[in-house]
């Protein structure tokens, strides 16, 4: 149990309790595209009308959006901030997620990733913010931002790809918040709190729901009664004073932070775990044929995490569900309740063409760096699989010599007169390319599966660049 010296110490615990995924690495990409979302004023989206698949692509039309729409999003006002923390700290799921042993083994390749809502890739040069160990040492370097790129053995055929949208005004309603809040176990009626649809309580004492007007309609829910580590309240308490520094008649929460309970019943497994996850995601309006369910080791014996990855034509999206179970059911989700919408196929440059964007500053690149750790001197690879921690950022513009590299013994010497300026450039060649979605978020906030391509170096590197032809993109600020 823990003890409070002050109200906000115990405010602080409540909002720890309900963020399990501290444990977890973060996801930069993913907060990146949330974090933007939410904060936008003004988001409308639009698409073409309907059209009719070319012969050999599943489904015969495409779901036309004929009207413009607009949505405001705000943060929640300074009366609703403990909700908005334990919303961050339910999302914490989605933002951490550790690899792990499922009862099935994924069959879909790794989503694409375009790295933020700008553009989804860094101009050449740029800083790129990635996690990194937290005894990462970037010792001084040759800039490995600066790249020539070149296509080996690439096509160079043009040709087109599906592209989708998420649809928010479908699913951002009081009644989907009601449909999915009961599936949840929450009675009554949604409010309307800082643009967010909300269900239940958000003062730590009960479950709460939360739908967030960005362009996916972020999902956040919480049940502290089926928390292993939210125990009930040994003592009674005492009110918390307000803003005039006089105690209120609000009754404390009836659950504190605990590390160990002893009495937790161990959490399900198998299809145990991934069956509530099917009901769930069916509740929330989707098939669950088109998710790939997983069950992943999150480090907690309490908790079971089940991740449900999006698949659109059998490949993912980039986005999930994120659900913990514990022995007394769903405890906690993260994940999208917008529809998908079908947009057409658009036209896409060949493998060869999108190897050349990696050089274009209107595209730039968006890629793998190795960082040297210092503890260790060697490379670590994206998961951190050394044990150490990944929540350090660090830049792009200055990496690592290499796993042999020596740590500096001393200061650099001076520049001499007539030297020329060291500017080394590396040359990469992309051998491999692969065609797929890609979630972009628009100035706008609107959600999109645009085309685009991985390209991959023989050494492992890989970077994303858009696939859809310069005619079909709108290039005006």
């Amino acid at each position: 149990m823990t003890d409070h010296d002050t109200p906000e110490d115990e405010i602080l615990d409540r909002l720890r309790a309900a963020d399990p995924a501290a444990r977890s690495r973060p996801d930069l990409d993913r907060l990146r595209v949330a974090v933007d979302a939410r904060i936008r004023d003004d988001a409308t989206a639009g698409a073409a009308p309907a059209t009719a698949r070319p012969a050999g692509r599943a489904g015969a039309t495409v779901t036309p959006l004929t009207s413009a729409r607009s949505r405001r999003s705000s943060w929640l006002p300074v009366a609703a901030v403990a909700a908005g923390a334990l919303v961050l700290g339910a999302a914490g799921y989605g933002l951490g997620l550790r690899a792990g042993s499922g009862d099935s083994a994924p069959t879909a390749a790794p989503a694409i990733s375009l790295g933020g809502p700008a553009g989804g890739a860094t101009s050449p040069g740029a800083p790129e913010v990635m996690s990194a160990p937290a005894d990462a040492a970037m010792y001084p370097a040759p800039s490995w931002s600066h790249m020539s790129f070149h296509a080996v053995g690439l096509s160079d055929e043009t040709g087109t790809s599906p592209a989708w949208t998420y649809d928010p005004s479908a699913s951002f309603t009081a009644d989907r918040t009601a449909a999915l809040g009961a599936a949840l176990g929450l009675e009554g009626e949604p409010q309307r709190v800082g643009g967010s649809w909300q269900l239940g309580v958000t003062d730590g004492s009960g479950a709460y729901l939360m739908l967030s007007p960005d362009g996916t309609t972020t999902v956040s829910f919480y049940d502290p009664a089926k928390d292993p580590h939210q125990c009930p309240r040994s003592e009674a308490g005492t009110s918390a004073p307000d803003a005039t520094g006089v105690a209120t008649d609000a009754a404390p929460a009836p659950y504190e932070w605990c590390d160990d309970n002893p009495d937790a019943a161990p959490p399900p497994h198998g299809e145990d775990a991934l069956s509530p996850v099917r009901t769930l995601l069916t509740a929330a309006g989707y098939d669950p044929a088109t998710f790939e369910l997983a069950e992943n080791d999150y480090g907690d014996p309490n908790v079971t995490q089940v991740v449900a990855h999006q698949l659109v034509d059998g490949e993912r999206t980039g986005l999930a569900w994120y659900v913990i179970l514990s022995a007394a059911g769903v405890q906690n989700v993260n994940g999208m309740l917008a529809p998908v919408a079908a947009l057409g196929d658009v036209p896409v440059v060949s493998p060869t063409d999108a190897v050349d964007r990696l050089g274009d500053p209107r595209f730039g690149s968006f890629g793998e760096v190795r960082m040297l750790a210092a503890a260790e001197n060697h490379a670590l690879d994206a998961e951190g699989t050394d044990g150490t921690s990944a929540d350090a950022p660090v830049t792009s513009g200055s990496v690592s010599q290499g796993p042999d590299a020596a740590p500096p013994t001393g200061p650099p010497p001076a520049g001499t007169p007539g030297s020329p300026v060291p500017w080394p450039v590396e040359e990469v060649a992309i051998t491999g390319a692969r065609l797929g979605p890609a979630l972009y978020t628009t100035p706008s906030g609107t959600a999109l599966l645009v085309p685009a391509y991985e390209l991959s170096a023989d050494d492992g590197r890989t970077w994303s660049v858009i696939a859809v032809a310069e005619e079909s993109l709108d290039l005006a600020r």
